[in-house]
């Protein structure tokens, strides 16, 4: 990306005018909390305020996932992880000064996004729980069959396999 920005100090965030806000990464390629993530090397925001700017970020994030890995990722994911974008652990952002302060709000660059490297007890624990929601599985489809395999129930039978699991009952495969 062009660089053509410059750092603007000591600025207020206050609504009304339109800024550049730059988010560069914090955190160490190793830490478990990118989750998996990409890493941004950086990415350029135009907004009125350091908050319109996260949420515009994280936005399009998801939107990018969704559209370059061409996978739907699922809500609760979304929900879980959120965009890394709006971690102040593992980007920090800042305002830089716009060469044109009346364009449209969003992203408007952003540099190559790399791979987190993998912590192997990170990689240990999403099998556990990828082990863990299969046992859920097993015993909601059980509980299901038994009751005469009703219509409309499935997270009801999803949620009691979860206690059943939680409470240290086996599950017979």
């Amino acid at each position: 990306m062009e660089e053509f920005y410059e750092t603007q100090g000591g600025t207020t965030d206050s609504p009304g005018t339109v800024r550049l806000w730059r988010f560069t990464p914090l955190a160490k390629d190793d830490d478990g909390r990118w989750l998996g993530g990409p890493i941004w090397s950086e990415v350029i925001v135009r907004a009125e305020t350091s908050g319109q700017a996260i949420q515009l970020a994280s936005d399009w994030e998801t939107e990018t996932l969704r559209r370059e890995l061409a996978v739907d990722i699922p809500k609760s994911v979304l929900m879980d992880r959120g965009s890394a974008l709006a971690d102040p652990a593992l980007y920090q952002i800042e305002e830089l000064r716009d060469p044109e302060p009346h364009g449209g709000l969003g992203v408007i660059g952003h540099g190559e996004p790399r791979a987190p490297i993998e912590d192997p007890t990170l990689q240990s624990k999403n099998a556990d729980r990828d082990n863990e929601d299969e046992l859920i599985g097993i015993r909601a489809y059980q509980i299901w069959v038994a009751e005469g395999e009703p219509e409309g129930r499935e997270e009801e039978h999803w949620r009691r396999a979860c206690e059943e699991l939680a409470a240290g009952h086996p599950v017979r495969k």
